[in-house]
């Protein structure tokens, strides 16, 4: 959940889309980038909250050889290696890798995980060059749903009980993501940087699991279904930044282009327990005893998805950031997307169809009363499209409207205390429109309404108190509020769910003589 929006893609790494649903490593990750509000000037569709980057190890001719090995409780046990090289001036390598097995305090859950990332650098003149790589990525697990609740509580068990049938219960996914990266410096100065990217992504989730606990607190209901869903991921983008001057203002200038095709396939399955009837989709357990080892048959019911998607993107965007006087810098960027899905519902045999035009534009101001503090003002617009993060929620009711806006305000303040020791604040409101709800008067139309409002106070205190001390606080209060057009209660304010008021962290590193 980022700023109240909950977000199953808006995930990248090295800036590029990666957006399945899939456990993540960090394994060969350089570092992770969580950049808040809207960036559909920069990330495109989606966004809307904010975004997760990871930035990806590379090979950069450094010398690196370190193995690790972690052991710990529930049989975890995890082995990773960072291996580069630089061969001369032209050829750099690296290779990181991770193998991990463990189990877990609930019964019978555990998971294996493996990833390699291999990647070169190669310098193809004093101005040129180009990097590859290529990962796999392996997760198989437990699915495991966990306690249900009773009376609004979690339900009074051990906390190692598990519900269902462990070995019906599995979430695996196999991913393979290769890029290529050239970037080109002209005579000029300015920075041609062009990036192709291809993902398969190959998931596949079952899960035995609980629902409902009786009103006498002593039985338990267990349903199960599965879901196979494969992506297919193409994009490329092609950045030009430069550096001008017009008069007395000086330029920091982006132009790019994207373009990219995801195919999506999902193939949802309703579990029957066939000993008990051809048609039996729900047994009950009593509470004490909440497992099951009943034969399964999976197929599709009548409302199961059975959907093949292509989706394609084009993009072009700028954005200029001008430097006013030493004191006054102004940054201005628009985005224009054409994001085109066409949708195949393979029980039905309807095709569905939806493409959205949209102009995302940023703007800021960047005020510097002294060289220490900077004080900030910014606007941005990002969109959701009816087809949903996961590109397969398009209905024949919703193919016609338009997209989810999300608008968010903010203003905040950077200040260098120190040399070593920054501290940051940020006051931001965030609204979301364009809801799509029933018409009062007629519940076969929908109406588009203002859905909700995120609004908050972020502070943030990073720095080297000493040489041997480093500390990074952060505290956070966030007010989110459902509009009374689409709360549940029909009461404006409502709260939104898995939103914490309060939010704080200290971390702390030291190191020792």
């Amino acid at each position: 959940m980022l700023r109240g929006v909950t977000t199953t893609a808006d995930l990248f790494v090295d800036g590029v889309r990666d957006d399945a649903q899939y456990y993540r490593d960090v394994y060969n990750v350089e570092r992770v980038e969580a950049l808040k509000g809207p960036n559909a000037m920069i990330f495109g569709r989606g966004g809307v909250g904010g975004v997760i980057n990871r930035v990806t190890r590379q090979a950069d001719w450094s010398h690196a050889r370190e193995v690790a090995v972690q052991l710990g409780s529930w049989d975890d046990r995890r082995l990773t290696a960072d291996l580069a090289s630089g061969f001369g001036q032209r050829l750099a390598t690296r290779l990181t890798g991770v193998y991990q097995t463990a189990g877990s305090y609930r019964q019978d859950v555990s998971l294996e995980r493996m990833g390699i990332n291999p990647t070169l650098a190669l310098n193809l003149g004093a101005a040129t060059s180009l990097r590859a790589s290529y990962e796999f990525f392996h997760d198989e697990r437990t699915a495991d749903r966990g306690v249900p609740s009773f009376n609004g509580r979690p339900v009074s068990t051990a906390a190692s009980t598990f519900f269902g049938d462990p070995s019906q219960s599995t979430s695996r996914a196999s991913v393979h993501i290769a890029s290529a990266v050239a970037e080109h410096r002209t005579r000029r100065g300015a920075l041609i940087r062009s990036r192709l990217t291809y993902g398969n992504y190959d998931k596949f989730y079952q899960n035995v699991f609980p629902g409902a606990v009786n009103s006498t607190g002593t039985a338990v209901s267990l349903s199960a279904y599965n879901n196979a869903s494969g992506r297919q991921n193409l994009f490329s983008q092609t950045d030009v930044i430069t550096a001008l001057r017009t008069g007395p203002l000086a330029h920091a200038v982006l132009v790019g282009a994207e373009f990219g095709r995801q195919a999506t396939s999902n193939l949802r399955e309703t579990g029957y327990f066939t000993s008990l009837g051809p048609e039996v989709t729900t047994i009950s357990r009593p509470l004490d005893s909440p497992r099951s080892t009943l034969p399964l048959s999976f197929r599709q019911s009548a409302t199961d998805a059975n959907t093949d998607g292509v989706a394609t993107i084009a993009a072009l965007y700028a954005q200029d950031q001008v430097t006013v006087t030493r004191h006054l810098q102004a940054i201005l960027g628009l985005r224009a997307d054409r994001f085109h899905i066409g949708l195949q519902n393979n029980r039905t045999a309807t095709t569905l169809a939806d493409t959205d035009l949209l102009l995302s534009p940023r703007a800021g101001l960047v005020v510097k009363p002294s060289a220490a503090v900077s004080l900030y003002a910014s606007y941005s617009l990002a969109y959701q499209p009816r087809a949903g993060e996961q590109l397969a929620s398009l209905t024949a009711t919703t193919q016609s409207l338009d997209p989810e806006r999300f608008t968010n305000y903010e203003v905040g303040a950077k200040w260098d205390l120190t040399p070593v020791l920054a501290a940051s604040a940020a006051l931001y409101r965030l609204d979301r429109t364009n809801v799509a709800v029933p018409d009062p008067s007629d519940p076969t139309r929908l109406l588009l309404v203002a859905g909700q409002r995120t609004s908050g106070i972020e502070l943030e205190l990073t720095g080297q108190l000493r040489s041997w001390w480093q500390t990074t606080e952060g505290y956070a209060f966030q007010d989110g509020a459902l509009s009374a057009t689409i709360s549940a209660s029909a009461r404006a304010g409502a709260r939104l769910a898995m939103l914490p008021a309060h939010s704080w962290s200290v971390w702390n590193k030291v190191t020792l003589p």
